[in-house]
């Protein structure tokens, strides 16, 4: 059986992770998305997991985020775009984006 796509780790590892992206110098830190839009995603029929496209819109980066079936197959019913880009998006400081 393959291991899941995906697994929880503790925050602290989290915020090595993000630490070493942030060290490349990279701007972008993360993206934001209404949890309401994931539900959308997820409860479609066949649902197994969520696929996120690195994308770039206006010279941004951003993610484009689909469901996919159990072959891994991408489900194209609904695609989701418009995440908000952190920063300016961030939140409060915290050890995952450093700020």
């Amino acid at each position: 059986m393959p291991t899941p796509a995906g697994q929880i780790i503790d925050k602290e590892l989290g915020a090595e992770y993000t630490a070493n992206y942030r060290a490349t110098g990279e701007t972008t830190l993360a993206q934001v998305v209404d949890v309401d839009l994931i539900k959308t995603l997820i409860n479609q029929e066949g649902a197994k997991y969520l696929r996120m496209y690195y994308a770039l819109k206006d010279g941004k980066k951003t993610l484009v985020i689909v469901a996919a079936d159990a072959s891994e197959n991408d489900m194209l019913d609904v695609v989701v775009d418009d995440t908000w880009t952190c920063p300016p998006h961030c939140g409060a400081a915290n050890i995952l984006n450093g700020l």
